[in-house]
């Protein structure tokens, strides 16, 4: 029993005492306080080392402030295929770590076939407008109006039809509320000068010439003859006088063309007769 008490305490006596020899052994016994880090410090110097960068195309900045050179979209040869450009860098205005501001120059490019494609933009942007123009004028037609921009157009103000000379209705094929398709809606007779034909016997015909005025006296065809149609003589003028003779029965006639001013509501079937005049006043009356 006591050897057991000993043997416990002779062990537990050498535990602490190895304990306190390596606590003794592990802190030294002069404390000394840090005052700060230790470092060693050698000035940096830069290097040599450059990296460079190849570009093609027209220069451009996007929003990750870097430099991009776009590919030309929707250029293409005879054949059908994209074309590339591939530039070449003529002068660089700056130098890096430069400071810039907003629309300074940084690199011009130039570019061998740069023309050809350019002119292909404009060839083809002249294309496009042309193509504007035609529908703009197939649209002016529909909507019988002129149409410089397709901003005028109203599709709740319908389609308008104007008259598109000044003259006198002759024919409306049309009432309200019908329904047409390709149909002939009006016609209009410039009615403002009229086209009188003559002919004149061949010794009429050499007391006359083209731009001779004439006076004319209307008639209209009843049933016992003719009457006035219009008070008074109207004047007019010979725009056309041929001069080859032609066979009229028994003898020769030529025949011409008189434009006049219309007086009134000139009707195909009246009757004409012409006079030359003198300073306003009939003359001669043809035959």
């Amino acid at each position: 029993m006591y050897k057991k008490i000993i043997s416990i305490a002779i062990v537990l006596g050498l535990v602490f005492y190895g304990g306190y020899l390596t606590a003794r052994w592990m802190i030294s016994d002069d404390l000394q306080t840090s005052t700060g880090p230790r470092y060693s410090t050698k000035a940096v110097e830069r290097g040599d080392i450059k990296q460079g960068v190849n570009l093609t195309g027209q220069l451009s900045g996007n929003w990750g402030g870097s430099i991009t050179a776009p590919k030309p979209v929707g250029i293409t040869d005879s054949n059908g295929m994209s074309v590339s450009v591939t530039y070449r860098i003529e002068e660089v205005f700056v130098e890096p770590n430069d400071m810039i501001k907003k629309g300074d120059n940084l690199v011009r490019l130039s570019a061998v076939n740069l023309d050809d494609i350019l002119n292909e933009l404009t060839e083809g942007i002249q294309k496009k407008q042309e193509a504007i123009q035609e529908k703009l004028s197939n649209l002016s037609k529909i909507l019988n109006q002129d149409i410089t921009n397709v901003s005028q157009v109203n599709a709740y103000d319908g389609i308008v039809f104007r008259a598109p000379i000044r003259g006198r209705i002759t024919e409306l094929s049309v009432e309200e509320g019908e329904k047409v398709e390709n149909f002939n809606i009006a016609t209009i007779v410039d009615d403002s000068k009229v086209k009188i034909s003559f002919k004149v016997n061949t010794y009429e015909y050499a007391n006359l010439q083209e731009g001779q005025k004439v006076l004319m006296q209307y008639r209209k065809v009843t049933e016992h003859g003719t009457q006035l149609a219009f008070d008074g003589l109207y004047p007019g003028t010979i725009t056309k006088l041929n001069k080859n003779k032609v066979p009229y029965g028994m003898s020769y006639i030529h025949t011409g063309t008189i434009e006049a001013d219309n007086p009134g509501l000139v009707q195909p079937g009246m009757v004409v007769t012409i006079y030359t005049e003198n300073n306003g006043s009939p003359v001669t009356a043809l035959s």
